[in-house]
Order: structure tokens, then sequence, then C-alpha cells
């Protein structure tokens, strides 16, 4: 355990500061335990974490006012301890009153490499709490699942969202990259609601939902768009350079 209230011995944190082995010890490269400072954190840990009097742990991890022993969501702060379905779980981190973000794309049947594309979705939340405002991304895959090879194609954001409720989002500048319209045929899209997971929710796994898209070969204007863009990028490099 990182932190054993009451015990120092017994708590990593004091443990490592205090070791005289330099494989163990924190922070590395010292030579000697800082005592003034080893001293501290043991006390900390002894009796602000503890109280032997009553043999009660002290502790609010969340920092909400609420000792960890009596908060119904000790992780997550909740100061009012509000509790709507009396179940022993705090509103804030309870699966059956937390927000749920799914999404429904608004997506084309076709894009053609290299031009602007119109993407949006209409995002969800099928729980009790509101979700804050978050972020929507458009992928391009040759699968329906969404993995670190994909192409990232745009994103906007969604308001914040009342439990029950929808929130619009539209993206649009996506842009599938050019080099796609090397490999043309049947691609998916993938829109993720809460990409940059800012929202506790209920289900972590059902953000993203998937549908088919026909990518063909780029056009020969689009080709020529590329191209001149290339060459504009290197002359201004070549500019910045002398």
């Amino acid at each position: 355990m990182l932190i054993d209230p009451g015990d120092p011995s017994n708590s990593i944190v004091s443990l490592r500061p205090e070791s005289l082995d330099e494989n163990i010890r924190m922070a590395r490269g010292t030579l000697m335990p800082d005592v003034p400072a080893t001293t501290l954190i043991a006390n900390w840990i002894s009796n602000v974490l503890f109280d032997a009097g009553t043999q009660t742990v002290t502790l609010d991890s969340d920092e909400d006012g609420v000792n960890d022993d009596l908060d119904n969501c000790p992780a997550v702060p909740n100061a009012s301890q509000s509790n709507s379905d009396a179940d022993g779980l705090g509103d804030v981190c309870d699966p059956d009153q937390m927000p749920d973000l799914t999404i429904l794309g608004s997506l084309p049947a076709q894009a053609t490499p290299g031009v602007a594309l119109t993407l949006g979705g209409t995002v969800n939340n099928s729980g009790v709490l509101p979700a804050v405002p978050s972020q929507v991304r458009f992928h391009l895959s040759v699968d329906d699942t969404l993995d670190a090879a994909d192409f990232s194609v745009g994103d906007c954001f969604a308001p914040s969202i009342d439990g029950g409720m929808f929130g619009a989002c539209t993206e649009s500048e996506g842009l599938i990259p050019i080099e796609v319209g090397h490999s043309p045929g049947n691609y998916f899209w993938i829109a993720c609601a809460d990409s940059l997971e800012r929202v506790a929710e209920a289900d972590e796994l059902n953000n993203c939902v998937s549908s088919a898209v026909a990518v063909p070969e780029p056009s020969a204007l689009a080709l020529q768009i590329t191209a001149l863009l290339a060459i504009g990028s290197w002359v201004g490099l070549r500019r910045r350079a002398t």
C-alpha cells in the first residue's frame, strides 16, 4: 500500500525515502535520508491520517470535507453526500445516476480524400446527472473497431447535456488524408462521444458508433491541389531557412 494510515512502517510513501538501498530509495541519487522530511511524512501518516484514540482513519482522499470512512464516494468530491436512490453510493459515483453518453452519427456514405466534409453527431445522455461539455471525434477505419492505426478526420464539441437529453455536434472541415485515395474501397466511420474521457460515465464502453463509407480515388483536381499545397509548404520552409 502507498499509505497505510497509522502505520508508516507499512507505507511505501514513508519506507522509500527512509531506505538506504539505492535501488529502493526515493529520490534516487541521494545517499542518506532527509531526516526532517521523513519524520514529517511519518508523523502525517501516524497522527494526521489516523486518530489513535478512536482507532479511526481520518483520510479524506477527495478533499470534500468528508472522511473516507464516512464518504459515500471517497474518490469523487461530493460534500453534499447526495444519494437519491438510497443505495449507499453517492450520486456522483453511482452508475444508476451518472451520465452515460452515446452518439448517433450523421455521416456521408461516400467521402473523397482531400475534399472538406461536414460531419455531425447527436450525443445522448441516457443517465440522470448532467454531463459536462465534451469532445466528439470522427475517425476513418478499415473495420468497425477503433484502434491507433485509424485516421482522425475531425472533431467537434458537444455542449453540457442534462440527463435524458440530447446535444448536437457538427464539424464542417473534416478531411480524409489524400493518401487514403491510393487505397480506394469500403471503409468505416467511427464516431466517438467524450473522446478525451472528461466525463465520468456509468458505461465507458458504449461511446463509439460505426457506419460504412465508400472512399473513391481522389479526383485530378484534388491531386493538383495537394501538389500545390506541398510545393507551397516546401517554399515556405526554404524561405524560413534563408
